[in-house]
């Protein structure tokens, strides 16, 4: 007999003769679940899912009837078939769990949606390695225990208990019969208190005291199923595949941590070298210099116990690691000095090139590399860390300093206003070359674009002067030829009668 409304779920005839257990609780949270209800707002059914409250323990799913009530519908894991990505959305974090049995019926689905996909992941696979434990479990268990818990026996016992439910007669007495008969079945009944212990204690013997129940709660976070996605099951795969490739290569790993701590160098550019072709050596062995410390990344256990690597040679590896780790810091920063200095000396005849790029870009990309080899001196040098960097530089045995670059930087500083004062020089020869009665409608672009070639050029005398650097003599005497050149076209565009120019004061 089915309820009317319910799709196919059993009565509560049925569900009484086959009472639910339950076991100690796995998951527990808020879970959308769809419901019966939906909107035509938008000219269409849409499925609304409402707020329940779920619980999952070892041999059942329980949720809210409704939300915010405290009666919860119980599902047994025995009759769970499979978890589904639910048809009614394309989402990753909807799925539908899959009931069939004598007590869900022949096919039960609890379309819900997660707050994410590795939350409905989580869900989905607890709930089936739950099913899998209490059905390898059930094997071991008596005929009757088997029965009472899942609720499900055979289809001869079912029509024994309702052909007996049956004779005792209808309406209210047709429920006292079905109690009287299920009972002697021992379907929900408890084993028998044991005997009592030897001595002669009698019934008005104390019990011994029962043990506490255990704490409820959401289990521990700890004792849930790990579950790996792809990326990071490839992930482990690598690791583990590196680390074999390691320790085939045992003796090479141990040469080449002994060139390390032996090596020498004579100048800078040949420290310079040196990094190049060691970092490529460890990268090839399995040990990339920019990686963790070599003391960490050699600590592979073995199988029996122990590390491939003994304790005095992951302190070889340490103090190796320590000197590569500063050798790769001055390599960088030796990198982005001369990056720099080479930038301002080759960018005038690379923006020079191009024909088509205006002059006033020009010269604003001669003055943006100007401030950014500025900034990078300042950060390599004059850091907050750039004295425990030198320091360290030190006791890596690591030859030169950063300060000769630093120096090759600030003297290509001058390469930039120099490119400036060409670019200004071109464009009061095209202003000279304009008949007179024309000169003065390009009076105005001229003396902007002299002004920002005047401007890159005072920040060069500037920032020499405040880092204490000698500055150049062709510096002043641009800047001079610049000043007197801005103040002709200045008297120029002062004499363009106030009718030929607009409200902004361009020609």
């Amino acid at each position: 007999a089915l309820r009317a409304g319910e799709r196919g779920r059993p009565n509560a005839q049925v569900a009484a003769m086959n009472p639910p257990t339950f076991g100690e609780p796995i998951m527990a949270g808020r879970l959308g679940k769809l419901g019966g209800l939906t909107s035509v707002l938008t000219g269409g059914l849409t499925s609304v899912y409402y707020d329940h409250y779920f619980v999952l323990d070892e041999a059942t799913l329980q949720y809210e009837s409704s939300s915010g009530s405290r009666k919860m519908k119980t599902f047994s894991l025995d009759e769970l078939q499979d978890c589904v990505r639910s048809a009614r959305g394309r989402a990753d974090n909807e799925f539908a769990f899959v009931f069939s049995g004598e007590r869900s019926g022949p096919i039960w689905k609890i379309n819900v949606r997660a707050k994410t996909a590795d939350l409905a992941r989580e869900w989905a696979v607890s709930a089936l390695r739950a099913r899998d434990a209490l059905r390898e479990r059930r094997p071991a268990e008596p005929a009757g225990a088997k029965c009472a818990s899942s609720g499900c026996g055979s289809d001869a016992e079912a029509a024994a208990v309702s052909k007996e439910a049956g004779a005792g007669g209808t309406g209210v007495n047709s429920s006292a019969s079905t109690e009287t008969a299920s009972g002697p079945r021992a379907l929900s009944t408890p084993p028998p208190p044991p005997p009592p212990p030897p001595g002669g204690a009698g019934p008005s013997a104390p019990a011994p005291p029962r043990p506490p129940p255990p704490p409820s709660g959401p289990p521990d976070a700890s004792a849930r199923p790990q579950v790996l996605t792809a990326a990071e099951a490839m992930k482990r795969h690598l690791a583990m595949k590196q680390n074999r490739k390691i320790v085939e290569q045992h003796d090479e790993v141990l040469s080449a941590i002994a060139d390390v701590l032996a090596a020498e160098w004579a100048g800078p550019a040949e420290a310079l070298r040196a990094y190049g072709e060691l970092s490529r050596r460890m990268d090839e062995l399995g040990v990339a210099v920019e990686g963790p410390d070599w003391a960490v990344r050699l600590e592979i256990g073995k199988k029996g116990g122990g590390c491939h690597f003994s304790a005095d040679e992951l302190a070889l590896a340490g103090r190796a690691y320590a000197r590569t780790s500063a050798l790769c810091d001055f390599a960088g920063r030796a990198r982005q000095l001369q990056g720099r200095t080479l930038q301002l000396r080759a960018l005038h005849a690379a923006l020079d090139a191009n024909a088509e790029l205006p002059r006033e870009k020009r010269i604003e990309r001669l003055h943006a590399a100007l401030h950014a080899g500025l900034r990078v001196y300042r950060e390599v040098l004059l850091g907050s860390t750039a004295q425990a960097d030198e320091r360290r530089f030190e006791q890596a045995r690591i030859p030169g300093s950063l300060q000769a670059d630093g120096d090759e930087l600030l003297a290509a500083l001058p390469a930039a206003s120099h490119g400036a004062f060409l670019v200004a020089q071109d464009e009061l020869a095209s202003w000279r070359r304009e008949p007179v009665a024309s000169r003065r409608f390009r009076a105005c672009r001229a003396l902007i674009i002299v002004q920002q070639a005047l401007a890159v050029l005072v920040d060069v005398h500037l920032q020499l002067e405040h880092l204490e650097r000698r500055v150049p003599e062709e510096v002043g005497t641009e800047r001079a030829e610049l000043e007197a050149r801005c103040a002709e076209l200045q008297a120029e565009v002062a004499a363009i009668p106030a009718e030929d120019a607009d409200a902004d004061g361009v020609v």
